[in-house]
């Protein structure tokens, strides 16, 4: 009998699909009324994010700064999405 076999064994957590928004414009939502923009670039088994040509969005006042290369940690992302405009 393996180890995952058991009962009580802790299930391997699931990942989102993250491959099929490789190269394509995404905006991750965080806390703390953040969000970030831009392009994925890669992410990991944690769901570390790398996003190129990134814009950090103020969503109290709706303002953009140009951030460039980002790297978002995955706890704290709360929703990732597709903009229309990708």
């Amino acid at each position: 009998m393996a180890d995952n076999d058991l009962p009580n064994a802790k299930k391997p957590r699931q990942l989102p699909d993250l491959k099929k928004y490789i190269e394509r414009r995404v905006l991750v939502r965080m806390g703390t009324k953040r969000s970030v923009e831009g392009t994925l670039r890669g992410f990991d088994e944690r769901n570390n994010l790398v996003l190129e040509d990134a814009e950090e969005i103020n969503e109290k006042t709706g303002t953009r700064t140009r951030i460039g290369t980002a790297v978002v940690r995955g706890n704290a992302v709360q929703n990732l999405e597709v903009p229309q405009s990708s």
